[in-house]
């Protein structure tokens, strides 16, 4: 599981507080897709690591092009998690993820 040959969905629609599976997906480097509820709690730090559809509609658009687009999905898996280690400033969180690679 995991790696750039997949795509990490978050489609929260709601804000619901922090989605630890975006970090989760970045740790396994796959790139995310998400809807932007998903990135409550989060700020502007995931910026450039993930796909933000505003919609449904172009949760779909972006779903498609990932999956047809492998270099696409390579790059966002890798700039993922080489960013990681400076979004995640919890230790023990850090420690959990860096056991998921």
């Amino acid at each position: 599981i995991g790696g750039a040959q997949s795509v990490g969905l978050a489609p929260t629609a709601l804000e619901s507080g922090v989605s630890i599976k975006v970090l989760e997906y970045m740790a396994l480097h796959m790139p995310a897709l998400v809807l932007p509820g998903a990135l409550n709690g989060y700020g502007d730090t995931l910026d450039g690591t993930v796909v933000v559809a505003d919609d449904t509609d172009a949760y779909v658009d972006e779903l498609v092009d990932l999956l047809n687009n492998e270099a696409r999905r390579q790059s966002l898996a890798e700039t993922a998690s080489a960013r990681l280690p400076d979004i995640i400033t919890n230790a023990a969180l850090k420690e959990y993820l860096e056991h998921l690679k």
